[in-house]
C-alpha cells in the first residue's frame, strides 16, 4: 500500500487452507520514493518449484545512467535468503529488460535487449541494430554473469527463459535476418548449466522450405521470406 510522503509498503499474510483465515503478517518492503527514489516497477516471481520468491524493484534511472534493479528474495516460509541492488553496464537509454527468471536455487536471471549504436555496428562489423544478453546473479557468490546472445547477421525476438527439472535453465527465441521486418527464419535454444555456470547446447535451427510454405508462397520462399507475427506460446521441457 501506499502512504502519504511517498512510503510504498508491501505485506505477506499466511492463510489458513481449511479455515481460509489469514494467519501471521510479514511486512516484505517499505521503501519511500522521496527519500530513495522514484520506482519504474516492482513485481513478484516464483521459482519453478515454487520454494522461493523474490521481489524485484525496477528503479528509474536517467538515460546516461545504468540500469538498476532491486531484488529481495524469500524462502517459502518468507525469510530472506538475500537482498541486493543489481548494476548493469549498460546505460538506460539503450537497454530494456524483457524477462525475469527466479530459478529453484534462489539466483536471478534478467534477458535485455540492448539497442546498439553507430560505433558498436562498425566494432561488431554487422548491420544489426540490436542484440539480446542474459545477465545471472548468483547470489552465493555475489557475481553478475553476462552471456551475450549477439548473433552477426540476424535479429533475435521473443527471447523466453524457463528452468527444467535437470537443474538447468532453458532459453528459447526466434530469429531473423539483417532485416528484422523479413519475417522470422528459425528457432533459436540453449541451456545454461547452474551448476557450472555455462551455457550447452546452444543451436540455431533454420525452418526449412516445406515448413515455410504452410504460411508463404513459393515465390516468398524463394526471395528468402521469413514468417511474420510468430511467437512461442510455451516451451515444454522433456528432460
Amino acid at each position: 500500500m501506499y502512504e502519504r510522503g511517498g512510503n510504498l509498503k508491501l505485506f505477506a499474510s499466511t492463510l489458513d487452507a481449511t479455515t481460509g483465515k489469514l494467519g501471521i503478517h510479514f511486512e516484505l518492503l517499505s521503501y519511500n520514493t522521496k527519500e530513495q527514489g522514484d520506482l519504474d516497477r516492482y513485481d513478484f516471481i516464483m521459482s519453478r518449484d515454487s520454494s522461493k520468491m523474490v521481489l524485484l524493484l525496477e528503479y528509474r534511472t536517467k538515460k546516461d545512467e545504468p540500469v538498476k534493479t532491486g531484488f529481495k528474495v524469500f524462502n517459502d516460509d518468507l525469510t530472506t535468503l538475500w537482498q541486493a541492488d543489481i548494476i548493469l553496464p549498460t546505460p538506460d537509454k539503450n537497454t530494456a529488460i524483457t524477462d525475469y527468471l527466479l530459478d529453484n536455487n534462489g539466483n536471478i536471471h534478467m534477458v535485455a535487449r540492448i539497442a546498439l549504436d553507430k560505433a558498436d555496428r562498425v566494432e561488431k562489423g554487422t548491420n544489426v541494430r540490436y542484440k539480446y544478453s542474459l545477465f545471472s546473479y548468483f547470489h552465493e557468490t555475489k557475481t553478475v554473469k553476462e552471456y551475450d546472445l549477439f548473433l552477426q547477421n540476424n535479429y533475435l525476438t521473443n527471447l523466453t527463459l524457463l528452468q527444467n527439472k535437470n537443474n538447468e535453465l532453458i532459453g528459447s527465441a526466434f530469429y531473423t535476418n539483417e532485416k528484422a521486418t523479413s519475417g522470422v527464419k528459425g528457432f533459436l535454444n540453449f541451456k545454461l548449466d547452474l551448476s557450472t555456470y555455462e551455457i550447452k547446447n546452444s543451436q540455431m535451427n533454420d525452418f526449412d522450405d516445406t515448413f515455410l510454405k504452410n504460411f508463404l508462397s513459393d515465390r516468398q520462399v524463394e526471395k528468402g521470406k521469413g514468417v511474420r507475427n510468430f511467437r512461442t506460446r510455451y516451451v515444454f521441457p522433456t528432460q
